[in-house]
């Protein structure tokens, strides 16, 4: 871990104590730790959508990504969704099938973040529950696919900022 990214995860798990006093790293920082964490990889072990205790050896159990995690959602949110258009490919292993993007990443994010996946989302996301049907019926991941929908892309930047309006945090 290079030592920026050190200070940055030292200094969250110093600085966090409850919900109600979530660190608030500037943007620059944020995005340091994102690409950090990113570019370190891993394995979702299968757990990229969030569920209680994510999967056993999924990234999103490791220390520096629960401290990222636990970050404000009205500062990590906006700033994922500002991701989820880029196609970089990311260290991280969407099991068993491929490599994630950088926006997928962000989506999956985003959701352990609030706790709340997209396909939960209510009927009046339109594409959104159209890529639910799709997901309910494929055996493979389909957030990757559904990012190349750039109607589907709006309504999550959409449907994850509304959350943030409406999460405790």
């Amino acid at each position: 871990m290079n030592l920026r990214l050190t200070i940055i995860v030292t200094f969250i798990s110093l600085s966090m104590i409850g919900c109600g006093n979530l660190l608030k790293l500037d943007r620059s920082e944020i995005e340091a730790t994102w690409i950090s964490l990113y570019k370190k990889g891993g394995c979702l072990t299968g757990g990229q959508h969030w569920v209680p205790g994510a999967s056993e050896g999924s990234i999103f159990r490791e220390r520096e990504w629960k401290n990222f995690l636990k970050l404000s959602s009205k500062h990590t949110i906006p700033f994922l969704m500002d991701r989820i258009d880029s196609t970089i490919e990311t260290k991280v292993h969407v099991c068993p099938f491929h490599m994630a993007s950088e926006g997928e990443l962000a989506i999956y994010a985003s959701e352990h973040i609030l706790k709340k996946n997209w396909f939960s989302s209510d009927s009046t996301y339109k594409e959104l529950a159209k890529w639910s049907d799709r997901k309910k019926k494929s055996t493979r991941p389909v957030t990757g696919l559904m990012l190349a929908d750039i109607k589907a892309r709006n309504e999550l930047r959409t449907y994850f900022i509304s959350e943030i309006k409406n999460s405790n945090f």
